[in-house]
């Protein structure tokens, strides 16, 4: 009886062996039993077996020092299994080794028939061309992916970012929302995501509205916070332009609230101290906000040091 892509695995036959190993050594005590002189005879083979089977189990572990170690030692026994070169093209891609990623990929591809989830390929190689700046191939990738398992959210929420990156945010928005009304409701990153795209598309009200519910999702989801703190950033900088100062620091409290909790979730996000300060500034608090780009400094944000020169000077006056 399979199990999943399995049929059969050395660790199946673990239990049955102890019925084998009992069995034998059974054997053994009758051989000793009729003649005790084959006692020594048989010990001395049973020492061979012991380091024989030993030594081999040492070079066999030898293939399982690394991901790659393990499925090169798999694809030197059989060459065109396509489960190894897909998962060796996994490791090459999330050590972007991308050629490598895409080559195991396309050769795992050519044997399809013989894997069952080779939507999952498809991602992979969507992936890939992602990553290194071909998004066309990688919506095709993505598009193959879905053609066979079209509730693949993985495929379906890889394509969004890649729409997103095109700036063609209406279908990125498309596929973002089918991921929260068909698949999961709950799938924070999707409404984040979506966020960024109406955020990048001038939608903010919507985009707020994202990324709340991620927040309401997951309430530590540091992007999500600094996001929306962003949004509500500008908009106070918009008002402030404006003369309504009234609202503008209402906005600007807000975007402090999201900033002070995305930094207890996040404490090396350079570029969240760094609009933390600038929100504290709006508000006149030159002591908290020059401490908090040192903050900034500290993660690898550098403020530009005419910023810091107007937080030193309004501290003089």
């Amino acid at each position: 009886m399979p199990v999943g892509d399995q049929i059969i695995a050395d660790r199946y036959t673990y239990i049955p062996y102890i019925g084998l190993f009992f069995i034998i050594g059974n054997l053994m005590q009758q051989l000793i039993d009729r003649n005790f002189k084959w006692k020594n005879n048989i010990l001395y083979a049973s020492y061979f077996i012991f380091v024989l089977f030993s030594v081999l189990s040492f070079m066999q572990s030898r293939s399982w020092l690394t991901t790659e170690t393990l499925w090169q030692n798999t694809l030197k026994n059989n060459p065109i299994e396509p489960i190894a070169h897909s998962s060796l093209g996994i490791y090459y891609i999330e050590k972007k080794e991308y050629d490598k990623g895409i080559s195991h990929i396309t050769i795992c591809l050519e044997h399809k028939d013989r894997f069952k989830e080779i939507f999952k390929a498809y991602n992979n190689l969507g992936k890939a061309f992602s990553e290194t700046n071909k998004p066309n191939a990688a919506i095709a990738s993505f598009n193959n992916a879905l053609a066979i398992a079209p509730g693949f959210v993985e495929a379906r929420f890889n394509r969004g970012l890649t729409y997103t990156d095109m700036e063609k945010y209406d279908s990125a928005v498309v596929d973002f929302t089918f991921i929260v009304k068909k698949l999961n409701p709950n799938h924070a990153p999707a409404y984040y995501s979506r966020g960024l795209a109406w955020k990048k598309a001038g939608q903010l009200d919507s985009a707020i509205n994202d990324y709340t519910e991620a927040i309401r999702i997951s309430p530590d989801y540091s992007d999500a916070l600094t996001n929306r703190g962003n949004v509500y950033f500008n908009k106070g900088i918009a008002l402030d332009a404006d003369g309504d100062k009234a609202h503008a620091f209402l906005l600007y409290d807000k975007a402090i609230s999201d900033y002070n909790t995305s930094v207890k979730s996040n404490a090396n996000d350079g570029n969240t101290w760094m609009n933390y300060s600038m929100a504290l500034y709006k508000k006149g608090d030159y002591v908290t906000a020059l401490k908090y780009a040192q903050n900034a400094t500290n993660c690898g944000k550098t403020p530009d040091p005419v910023y810091i020169d107007i937080l030193k000077n309004g501290l003089k006056k």
